[in-house]
């Protein structure tokens, strides 16, 4: 049986004395010589600096405003944050508006369902104050 290799991509000469000490060892033939050395590629140049810039620009004005601008949107996160209410909130306020009354507990459920909810714990968070406003309404 006879086994032939052809070397598409270019292998180190220890490689390729090694590839065919392994073969030789599997398939009992002769060792392959290795194919001679490819030239290596040519070396790209450096890249040179760019020059720089010779005086800095100041920004120390505009970045006064910045931070005032984030500020505000941070307190403007922080307040909706803060009038989220909590699942918690409004299961306790569900309880306390139905608590005994057959009547409310019509009301709310017709609530949820206009909202498109099927119960108290899947109302979502951005619908959670209107909900409660809502149910206030009742």
């Amino acid at each position: 049986m006879e086994i032939t290799i052809n070397v598409v991509h270019s292998i180190a000469p220890e490689s390729q004395t090694l590839l065919g000490s392994i073969l030789k060892s599997f398939f009992g033939g002769e060792q392959v010589a290795p194919t001679p050395a490819i030239a290596a590629p040519k070396k790209v140049a450096e890249a040179k600096p760019v020059a720089q810039v010779a005086a800095p620009v100041s920004t120390s004005a505009p970045m006064v405003e910045a931070e005032k601008v984030e500020t505000a949107a941070h307190a403007t996160t922080a307040t909706a944050t803060a009038e989220i209410p909590t699942p918690e909130a409004v299961r306790a306020a569900v309880v306390a508006k139905t608590s005994g009354d057959a009547t409310a507990k019509a009301k709310v459920k017709t609530l949820l369902t206009e909202m498109g909810f099927a119960n108290v714990a899947v109302i979502t968070e951005d619908k959670r104050a209107e909900f409660l406003t809502k149910l206030a309404a009742l």
